[in-house]
């Protein structure tokens, strides 16, 4: 009755026009700049069944004995277009794939191609794969395989099928894995410190124990994948997908958080020091005695998050958005308690 009576001098919000509003603002604050993802980036790459069959005098118009990028390029593009991997409109998209295939082939990084160098990519994707340390595996398909316990440091598995693989305890530091697939992969126990894993698939994936300090982890999916007790101290998770996520007793201090989608994420006795967990989405996120210690939770979304006995000391609670949202006290509140 109050709200009716008030409604033509003020105005009446419900809660679905709060949660708009809360919702308008946070956007306008927002940098325009979204961050990639591992979905954008899966449909900027041909399929598994493309392969790359071109003669060198086919991308060498001008018969200078050379491939220039240029070149190299828009050689690549027809093939991928004659294949029907690229359609209309996503031509900018294998930029980044074309990229990554001729620099594996410029040896002398002159920013050209000879005919040696060419023979080298000619055949993508049956590139020779070198699994030790600082060895090349780009692209390959490694799926169900047992590296367990490998010294694996510095290998180049970027866009790699590892689905299934049994990685665990082998040793992955400063790997770069951009891309890759470890959906349903076993991680549990490895050495990661540093590892580029931008973009990559773990769905479903066992990091139970492992050790991620500093790894680039932007906009990975995450998605129900276990990480209880791994060590992310200062990794960048921005803009990850981690939908039921589980990092309980996880080290995510200093970690970037930004954007990253933490539905249901299980951060139970996280400790989440200094993090940055600006425009998260934490969603019914249970966080359960986790250190917010200094975090920054800026427009963060805590509608039906669980809160109780969590360590909140300095951290920044501006502009979040409260619904059902269970305080540290163990009772819910529609308002900020911060």
């Amino acid at each position: 009755m109050i709200c009716l009576l008030l409604t033509s001098l003020t105005g009446c919000l419900d809660d679905e026009d709060d949660f708009e509003d809360w919702r308008s603002n946070r956007n306008e604050e927002k940098s325009e700049h979204e961050g990639k993802t591992w979905q954008t980036v899966r449909y900027a790459r041909p399929s598994i069944h493309w392969t790359f069959y071109r003669d060198f005098d086919e991308c060498d118009p001008n018969n200078d004995s050379i491939v220039a990028y240029g070149e190299f390029f828009d050689c690549l593009n027809m093939d991928l277009m004659n294949d029907g991997e690229v359609k209309d409109g996503y031509n900018s998209l294998t930029s980044e794939f074309a990229n990554q295939v001729f620099s594996m082939a410029d040896l002398d990084m002159d920013g050209n191609l000879t005919s040696s160098e060419f023979d080298y990519i000619k055949n993508y994707p049956h590139f020779e794969c070198e699994l030790v340390p600082y060895g090349h595996c780009p692209g390959a398909d490694l799926s169900f395989q047992d590296f367990s316990g490998m010294d694996l440091e510095g290998i180049n598995l970027s866009y790699a099928n590892l689905r299934y693989s049994d990685l665990s305890a082998a040793n992955l530091n400063y790997a770069d894995l951009t891309g890759a697939n470890f959906n349903y992969a076993d991680l549990g126990y490895a050495d990661l410190d540093y590892a580029d894993l931008k973009y990559a698939e773990l769905y479903g994936a066992n990091l139970t124990d492992a050790n991620l300090t500093g790894a680039n982890l932007t906009g990975t999916l995450l998605e129900r994948a276990t990480f209880q007790y791994a060590n992310l101290t200062n990794a960048d998770l921005a803009y990850t997908s981690a939908w039921s996520t589980g990092l309980s007793g996880a080290d995510l201090t200093g970690a970037d958080l930004t954007d990253a989608y933490l539905v249901g994420a299980d951060l139970r006795y996280t400790n989440l020091t200094g993090a940055n967990l600006n425009y998260a989405n934490l969603y019914t996120a249970d966080l359960d005695y986790a250190d917010l210690t200094n975090a920054d939770l800026t427009y963060a979304d805590l509608t039906n998050a669980d809160l109780t006995n969590a360590i909140v000391t300095d951290a920044n609670f501006t502009n979040t958005y409260w619904k059902k949202t269970i305080w540290t006290d163990g009772v819910a509140y529609d308002k900020n308690q911060a």
